[in-house]
């Protein structure tokens, strides 16, 4: 039996809005769902502590998944800035080492460990700051 093709990674300005969109909506339902949740217990809750405990739990919640939206778009971004030239050039991929048999508009192994190290090398200078 052969082996599976090997599935290439299609990167285009529209992929990448498409991207966008999915984790707005993505984010959108997971607020929704939060919002439901605590509207839920909050009728089910009699004492102030126990407001306080699952307000607390919602809260880490939120920002758990805060963080990943934001990583998330941050990563989209900087993809975004370093796969496609300025919009006045239009939306082709820039140059950059690829493999052979790689289509155009595809992400190499070689690209993609590079716009891997930079978007790891950004989040470290955001933490320091």
């Amino acid at each position: 039996m052969p082996r599976p093709k090997r599935k290439q990674l299609k990167f285009d300005e529209d992929s990448v809005n498409k991207l966008l969109q999915e984790i707005y909506d993505e984010s959108h339902n997971q607020k929704a769902k939060i919002t439901r949740l605590f509207t839920k217990w909050e009728t089910k809750i009699k004492e102030t502590g126990e407001v306080a405990a699952i307000g607390d739990q919602i809260v880490k919640l939120i920002a758990a998944e805060a963080k990943n939206q934001d990583q998330k778009i941050m990563l989209l971004r900087y993809l975004k800035e370093v796969v496609f030239d300025k919009k006045g050039e239009g939306a082709t991929p820039t140059g950059g080492q690829s493999q052979v048999g790689d289509e155009v508009g595809g992400v190499g192994t070689d690209r993609r460990n590079e716009l891997l190290n930079f978007v790891h090398d950004e989040i470290e200078k955001k933490r320091k700051n």
